[in-house]
């Protein structure tokens, strides 16, 4: 328990430090005066909150939504420091919600809705102890729109590591709750054969997204540190990544100043510093927005 505090001590410092050193603080005091309200959901909350969210998880107007079935691998809740509302949810999510067979992995981290099953083309990048020997459980699940129900009068940000279900979780969201979300950051496996019996191929997630005015701005490969080698080589192959879609600039300036000023708060947790410039300066082209001229300006101003 000590190591675990000590843990989320060391996370909560660097989180601090990174803002301070990053010298972003002029833009993070424009995004605030601008953004309203916001939800960051994460999916497959395990261990620690989300890293890559520095910018919505110390503000007072996020709710963020912690979502995984084990529930002891919510702990680091108790022990929240951060400004935003905390919703910790120990709930499996699922397409279509209703009751599903989870299989909990030996890592119990790795547990998922689809059976694990090792294969020859893919097993030289897993561990069998990772996955074997696991569990079968009946549990009741939620769907995702059920979820998003909850929050779409807020801008969405949505993170899903939920060992293989990502692509049939996100396919399933209805227009009207899918309207809401600005970005997206996905885990994807890129195997021939998964080893997670089941996941969508990542061409038909893709098309989807891109169908509703989702752009890909990143793929961030995992390096397989399952792998039997003790060397960390082959850190290129992209076996399993997160990958990152948002919002196409048309969209956000169709909809309006407060998703672009959203957009721009992802855009600053994954410091795509040239995302937030190009949107401003598409912003000040808008006379609908002249308002914001002048807070638009500040941010520019901090990126030349």
């Amino acid at each position: 328990n000590r190591m675990k505090y000590l843990k989320e001590l060391l996370i909560y410092i660097k989180f601090k430090l990174n803002k301070l050193l990053n010298n972003e603080k002029n833009i993070i005091k424009v995004l605030n005066n601008n953004i309203d309200k916001i939800t960051c959901i994460d999916l497959g909350a395990s261990y620690y909150p989300h890293k890559k969210w520095d910018f919505f998880i110390d503000s007072n107007k996020t709710n963020w939504v912690a979502v995984d079935p084990n529930e002891k691998n919510l702990k680091y809740i108790d022990n929240w420091k951060f400004k935003s509302t905390i919703i910790k949810m120990p709930k499996s999510i699922s397409a279509d919600g209703g009751f599903k067979d989870l299989y909990i992995t030996n890592i119990d981290s790795g547990s998922s809705l689809l059976i694990p099953k090792l294969n020859s083309n893919s097993e030289h990048r897993e561990s069998y102890d990772y996955y074997f020997p696991y569990k079968k459980v009946k549990i009741e699940t939620i769907s995702i729109n059920e979820l998003l129900n909850i929050y779409n009068l807020t801008n969405i940000l949505l993170k899903l590591d939920i060992q293989g279900i990502e692509g049939d979780v996100l396919t399933s969201i209805n227009e009207k709750n899918l309207e809401k979300i600005i970005l997206i950051e996905t885990e994807q496996n890129f195997n021939l054969t998964p080893t997670m019996q089941g996941t969508t191929k990542f061409y038909d997630l893709q098309k989807f997204l891109e169908d509703n005015n989702f752009e890909i701005l990143e793929i961030e490969t995992v390096n397989y540190s399952r792998s039997k080698s003790n060397k960390r080589g082959n850190k290129n192959i992209i076996c399993e990544s997160n990958v990152i879609f948002a919002r196409s600039h048309d969209y956000v300036l169709s909809k309006g100043i407060k998703e672009c000023f959203s957009l721009m708060g992802g855009y600053l947790s994954y410091k795509y510093y040239g995302e937030i410039f190009g949107l401003c300066e598409k912003i000040l082209k808008h006379q609908e927005f002249k308002v914001y001229h002048p807070e638009i300006k500040k941010i520019l101003k901090e990126l030349k």
